[in-house]
């Protein structure tokens, strides 16, 4: 019994010690709208930069959502741009380990 009892704790640690090792980095979240029209704004590229460098980037869905994994803990730039909208930049954006951030951004239009 006692022994049993000293395998499942075994198990568990092992099984927390590799969930830690391999989640890590955080994860930027968000979505992309037009800024007059509050529509989604598909197929926009989202970057996250540091020192004038991306360093990773990704692509919002139809629906405008976009979603960026295991991002190294640091302060960085987010930059969006899409065709026929001007760029925006977020400077300073604090990426921390293991936590979930929630940016959306609003696109104007370059014909405004």
């Amino acid at each position: 019994m006692q022994q049993s009892r000293v395998k499942l704790l075994i198990a568990i640690l092992f099984v927390l010690c590799c969930n830690y090792s391999f989640a890590r980095g955080g994860k930027l979240v968000g979505q992309i709208l037009e800024d007059s029209t509050k529509k989604a704004i598909p197929f926009a590229k989202i970057m996250v930069c540091k020192n004038n460098s991306v360093i990773q980037e990704s692509v919002s869905d139809s629906l405008g959502r976009y979603k960026m994994e295991n991002i190294k803990p640091d302060t960085v730039d987010i930059l969006c741009e899409a065709k026929f909208y001007l760029k925006a930049v977020k400077k300073g954006v604090l990426i921390r380990d293991r936590r979930i951030l929630f940016l959306d951004f609003s696109l104007k239009s370059i014909k405004d």
